[in-house]
């Protein structure tokens, strides 16, 4: 494959250039050798370039794919995107899910080895709990951010340009703050309400703003 033409390497390096990992005076080709574990680079004569491991989820059974993704996680650092997984494997998000640890990080979502078979976990009950315990903490904190959104939500409905208000939702989202990527997404979509007054508007301004003076403190 021509180095600048396959669509997996276009979205690998578009990632890398809006993550700001590259400049844009960065050569791709050089980024793809210093990522040797993802990339295999071939000079001669021109530059071609090799998705490794994209080979290894074509033929073979259902077993030895998930054997090959889970060597590549470990061999990639413990966990992989979802999104670059499907494209060098061809397995969806869910499929796994039921094979592996699918977590939501910074708006992306990875897979890591750790998902317990049930087989294995029929015969390691411990191996159960945990799994168990795993999934209803997860289940809380989902409830809990859920509760904190729905919260800030009827605050900034009832907000006026009143400064004790205004505080009170500010302290409210700094003692959230382990929620902080929903709860910013509420205070921003709370300025694209339809026929917010102008008193209105600046009442939630004030209130970001004095989230985002104080976070910082």
């Amino acid at each position: 494959e021509e180095l600048s033409g396959d669509r997996r390497v276009q979205q690998e390096w578009e990632d890398l250039r809006s993550s700001g990992i590259v400049s844009s005076t960065t050569r791709l080709k050089h980024v793809l050798l210093e990522r040797p574990t993802t990339f295999e680079v071939n000079d001669s004569g021109r530059a071609v370039v090799k998705l490794l491991g994209n080979s290894q989820g074509q033929g073979g059974t259902f077993e030895e794919l998930l054997e090959n993704i889970e060597a590549y996680l470990r061999k990639a650092g413990g966990s992989e995107r979802v999104s670059r997984l499907n494209t060098m494997y061809g397995v969806d998000e869910a499929v796994l899910a039921r094979h592996f640890h699918v977590y939501e990080q910074n708006g992306r979502v990875y897979a890591a080895p750790g998902k317990t078979s049930k087989s294995s976990a029929a015969a390691d009950p411990a191996a159960q709990e945990a799994l168990e315990k795993a999934a209803a903490e997860r289940e809380k904190a989902a409830a809990e951010r859920d509760a904190e959104v729905r919260e800030l939500e009827r605050q900034i409905s009832h907000l006026t340009s009143s400064r004790v208000q205004i505080c009170q939702s500010m302290v409210f989202c700094l003692d959230a703050a382990a929620n902080a990527a929903a709860l910013s997404k509420s205070l921003v979509k709370s300025l694209e309400a339809p026929e917010l007054s102008t008193e209105l508007a600046l009442a939630r301004f004030f209130l970001i703003s004095d989230v985002l003076y104080n976070s910082g403190s």
